[in-house]
């Protein structure tokens, strides 16, 4: 066997210091600031991407009593069931269908600020915990999926509080311990289909101290069965939506199928994508969260007996102007780790380490959604605060009023960095296109009259709200053999999958126009899916008709002979 060289290792701390008022105050203030900017007009917010019509049905099924829980068609090639069960939930607590989806992500974003600050805490220490927490609160990628009807952010808190619980059933070696991160990483694997992830960097984890820090035999035996105990109790937890799959048409091989059609060989290609989609999401309250999450650190450190050099908060600033926070966070992730590395790995390090390169590794390999990266950016949040544990020194500045008008013009410049680069990203832009539209088409059709919306379930969302039955998936199967005509709807992806357009243009005869319906700009996620940064961009500036959506009145060939 092949002895890599070997690095100390440092015992994961057991606890840490004692909580300061100061220290609650500014999680307080970083929480509520996050709550702020999710929450900000969230009625501006509306569903405009394929999967958050597929969830937003689900939700709506699950919670109608009027009959047995129904998902939309083939949601299991969509995700499993969490994300769309706490959407049917919020219904039934009062929030209405159009509001419950984003409700969901907008608490379980918020939420994941104070968890993040009690795992870093854990990890490293309150000054690394405190620095997280703020550049999660002000991060735009995350406040931007924080406001959509997508599974991602609940995701990212359940896979970190799965891999907490992972670390700490390795770093324990109790059964109990293992069961519960079992437990905790079967909830993130029935939210998205991906969370069986933190199995892997457990056992990443497990390898790296064995093969790089001389972990004993023993050590190493009893750290495998700790993680076989996790993974038989994660499968379990998952094993009644695996059946459910077995249970619906085409089972799990089109659901096989489905994925493999979104890999990609483009490895470096869509790894820049994924860079470029960064830098294009990167706004004036994210460059400004760096600075002023290193003045938070800096507070606390102070309270601690430390202090930061006076160079530090500035040149965090300068970094975040240049290459914004998520660049930031990920230079500071790989200081951490190299002084984490010299001065001995612990668990955790290891942890966040192998979610780094997990992620690396993976992440261009399948079709480069910008939201699939948000485990990997928040684990830099993480490792980037260690590394500013790692600089607080134990030397108490005299007077703190220089510190703060140093860390308040570096918030500023930060901030003002981002308003004059003319950030082309918006979460807070109004995405109610679709609500509009179908108002619009509410009033073409007549009142209770069935609507066939090809390739735009969100739309389809909103018109069965309006009394226009439009729940099944249509197709073109299902137009031919309908016995009376129907209004049909189609939009940017009935017009961008090749075999539908053919399809579509062959019954053109059959089709006649009622109305075009412009949309206005959608959501950043929904035109990052459809364009690249630089083409997002442009269409922004000039919009184009790429999103209208076309009324048709649709005569089925046995009605028409």
């Amino acid at each position: 066997m092949i002895r890599l060289p070997q690095t100390p290792f440092a015992p994961t701390p057991r606890g840490a210091a004692a909580i300061t008022p100061l220290e609650v105050l500014l999680l307080a203030l970083a929480t509520l600031a996050g709550l702020a900017l999710r929450g900000w007009h969230l009625d501006l917010a509306g569903l405009t991407h394929f999967d958050e019509g597929v969830y937003a049905f689900s939700g709506l099924g699950v919670a109608d009593a009027s009959q047995p829980a129904r998902l939309f068609p083939e949601q299991q090639k969509f995700s499993p069931p969490v994300y769309f069960t706490l959407v049917a939930l919020f219904n039934l607590l009062g929030a209405t269908p159009e509001r419950s989806p984003f409700v969901v992500n907008l608490v379980m974003g918020t939420v994941s600020i104070p968890v993040l600050w009690v795992l870093t805490r854990r990890w490293f220490g309150p000054v690394a915990a405190m620095a997280a927490a703020w550049w999660l609160a002000g991060s735009e990628f995350h406040v931007a999926m924080s406001r959509t009807a997508l599974t991602d952010v609940t995701f990212a808190l359940t896979f970190v509080i799965a891999l907490g619980a992972v670390i700490a059933a390795i770093d324990r070696g109790s059964r109990a311990s293992a069961v519960l991160a079992g437990v905790c990483v079967g909830l993130a694997w029935n939210t998205k289909y991906h969370g069986w992830f933190a199995l892997v960097v457990g056992a990443m984890v497990i390898a790296a101290r064995w093969q790089m820090q001389g972990a004993g035999l023993s050590w190493l035996r009893e750290r495998i069965r700790i993680w076989l105990v996790m993974s038989v109790v994660a499968f379990v937890c998952y094993l009644p939506w695996t059946l459910f799959i077995q249970t619906q048409p085409g089972s799990s091989s089109g659901w096989v199928s489905y994925f493999a059609t979104m890999l990609r060989l483009d490895w470096f290609g869509n790894l820049w994508r994924q860079v470029e989609q960064q830098a294009y999401l990167e706004g004036a309250w994210s460059r400004a969260s760096v600075p002023l999450g290193a003045v938070a650190a800096w507070l606390v450190a102070r309270r601690t007996g430390r202090d930061l050099a006076w160079w530090f908060v500035p040149a965090l600033a300068i970094a975040a102007m240049i290459v914004g926070s998520a660049g930031t966070a990920l230079l500071l992730a790989i200081v951490g780790l190299g002084m984490a590395w010299r001065r001995g790995m612990t668990l955790p390090a290891w942890l966040l380490a192998s979610v780094l390169a997990l992620w690396f590794v993976m992440a261009p390999v399948y079709h480069p959604y910008f939201r699939l990266i948000l485990p990997f950016t928040i684990a830099t949040f993480a490792l980037g605060g260690a590394a500013v544990e790692d600089h607080a020194v134990p030397v108490r500045a005299a007077s703190p009023w220089r510190g703060l008008l140093v860390g308040a013009v570096a918030v500023l410049a930060a901030g003002a960095v981002g308003v004059w680069r003319a950030d082309p990203s918006d979460p807070w832009r109004s995405t109610t296109g679709l609500v509009a539209a179908a108002d619009r088409l509410s009033a073409d059709v007549p009142a209770g009259e069935p609507v066939s919306v090809i390739g735009e379930p969100a739309l389809a969302f909103y018109l069965q709200r309006r009394g226009h039955p439009s729940w099944q998936r249509t197709t073109i199967e299902g137009l031919d053999s309908l016995t009376a005509p129907r209004y049909v709807v189609t939009g940017i992806y009935a017009r961008r999958a090749p075999m539908l357009v053919t399809r579509l243009q062959e019954r053109r005869d059959h089709l006649e126009l009622l109305d075009r319906v412009p949309i206005s700009p959608p959501s950043d996620l929904r035109l990052l899916d459809d364009f690249k940064p630089d083409s997002a961009r442009r269409w922004l500036a000039v919009p184009d008709s790429t999103y209208d959506l076309l009324l048709y009145r649709y005569t089925p060939p046995a009605v028409r002979r």
